[in-house]
């Protein structure tokens, strides 16, 4: 049985980076959360998806070891290019996340090798830092992009639009993931408003029927799973109480579970950076970390 494709590209700025409002800050913000040096993201109970025991496991293979390092790359590789004034929403960098599932028997160095090889030569500009992580669910690679071509920053022109990034994920497929037998899977076809109702209806009409189900450990943790942050909404039914537990949030609520459930790139994503990927998820095969 062949493994699925996931790749990812984004673009970082003041808009898709959470809390960050000068471009110069971005890159290093970035590198931050790739570098594991945010703490609040290891604690015991952050909700990160990060398992602090496995980060020892986490490698670089390209790059400096700090964000601090990292960022100053960029900056100096701006300053040898003579660009000194940007925008305030300028792309500073885009980043690229390639991802295995979970229980693949690819050997994963020697993929996120590929992957880096790949990136270096189809964009052509400097790699910032390029590192594994081993401390999540699935194995995946973050690729940081400095967009510096002919001395202009040129982010948005080098991501391109619908037709350039399909044409991205072609080439990668190509070049590299044919090579271990990775496959594209085509995306599910996403539900209509109406159809997601009626499948909330149903999954809220059989537990209203079957109140006890919610005790049991596999259906719990199944909807916690597929809610995410919306799993509180369960809370009031633990107890059974179906009078406790509204309607209206209750259709939301489980509306949401058909939707997650029917469809593969509505799953919650553990990266803290706002604002969504430049492509979709183009398999089943989901990173559940933010495209951490």
């Amino acid at each position: 049985m062949t493994d699925s494709l996931y790749l990812r590209l984004k673009s970082l700025n003041t808009r898709s980076v959470r809390g960050v409002t000068s471009p110069k800050n971005i890159i290093r913000v970035a590198a931050m959360h790739n570098l594991r040096e945010i703490q609040a993201e290891l604690g015991a109970s952050a909700a990160s998806g990060i398992n602090p025991a496995r980060t020892r496991l986490n490698y670089q293979l390209r790059g400096p070891v700090t964000a601090d390092e990292v960022a100053g790359l960029a900056l100096a590789l701006l300053d040898n290019a003579g660009v000194t004034t940007l925008r305030r929403d300028a792309c500073m960098a885009l980043e690229l996340v390639v991802s295995l599932p979970a229980n693949t028997a690819i050997d994963h160095r020697e993929y996120f090798v590929a992957a880096v090889a790949w990136a270096d030569g189809y964009f052509n500009v400097p790699i910032l830092s390029a590192a594994v992580h081993l401390d999540e669910a699935a194995p995946h690679c973050h690729i940081l992009l400095l967009p510096l071509v002919a001395g202009r920053m040129q982010g948005g022109a080098l991501a391109g639009g619908p037709a350039k990034i399909r044409a991205m994920l072609a080439d990668f497929q190509l070049q590299v993931a044919l090579r271990f037998g990775i496959t594209h899977q085509p995306r599910a076809k996403r539900l209509s408003k109406p159809n997601r109702d009626a499948a909330g209806r149903m999954v809220l009409d059989a537990l209203r029927a079957h109140p006890e189900r919610l005790s049991e450990r596999a259906m719990r943790d199944a909807l916690v799973a597929a809610l995410g942050s919306q799993a509180e909404a369960l809370a009031p039914s633990a107890a059974h109480s179906s009078t406790q537990w509204g309607r209206a949030n209750a259709l939301s609520t489980c509306r949401a579970a058909a939707l997650l459930w029917t469809d593969p790139d509505a799953a919650p994503c553990g990266d803290r950076r706002r604002g969504g990927p430049l492509t979709v998820p183009i398999c089943k095969e989901r990173l559940h970390h933010e495209p951490h």
